[in-house]
């Protein structure tokens, strides 16, 4: 009997003890993204409904640009894009002159290279599928938005950004300067070099 009763309560403390193990145990930190699967589930969410006979095929698009500088910002506002946790970004519309408004408004995803303490060099470690475009003058946007508050009525375009997922591969090789180009979603399946998905730029305006 003795050795039953202790038989039940030594299962009774593992059992403990792995509840306690459950109830603390650090989040899994999901793999890196590697973009395909992830990009294919966010068209079809953003596929707007349409008859079979106006169905039309438009690769997706994504936004390529350097993050917007952090001095004079407001430092929560850094922080979200350094950890993909960023709901907006503006965009001088100057930045993107060289594309048609349609263009812009169709783009769906965002990739944002930001820079960290000490180096120079950007990098984008995150793409964002964007919920919303829109043409806004710059003094509308609030600190959450732009991250300062700006009396000015030049043109930027306002991204609202949905879910994101960290890049298995960091697109690098930014220029120095502030840089913006819009190219072929999928691209970034096969490419992780900035300037290599500028060569690729020209397919975006189609």
């Amino acid at each position: 009997m003795n050795s039953l009763k202790a038989k039940t309560q030594s299962l009774k403390f593992e059992r403990r003890l792995r509840q306690i193990a459950e109830r603390h145990a650090l989040p899994i930190s999901p793999e890196p993204c590697n973009c395909k699967a992830w990009l294919k589930t966010q068209v079809r969410k953003q596929a707007p409904v349409k008859k079979a006979n106006q169905l039309s095929f438009r690769p997706a698009k994504v936004l390529i640009a350097s993050a917007a500088p952090k001095n004079h910002r407001n430092s929560d506002y850094n922080r979200r894009f350094e950890q993909g946790t960023a709901c907006w970004y503006h965009i001088p519309a100057t930045s993107l002159q060289g594309y048609d408004d349609a263009l812009i408004e169709s783009i769906r995803y965002c990739a944002l290279g930001t820079t960290v303490t000490g180096m120079g060099e950007r990098s984008a470690n995150y793409l964002w599928a964007v919920s919303s475009v829109q043409l806004v003058p710059r003094h509308v946007l609030t600190v959450e938005q732009a991250g300062s508050l700006k009396a000015s009525d030049e043109a930027y375009w306002l991204f609202e950004l949905g879910e994101s997922v960290s890049l298995a591969k960091p697109i690098t090789d930014f220029p120095t300067y502030f840089s913006a180009i819009i190219a072929p979603a999928m691209a970034l399946i096969d490419n992780s070099s900035f300037t290599a998905l500028a060569e690729l730029k020209d397919a975006s305006h189609d």
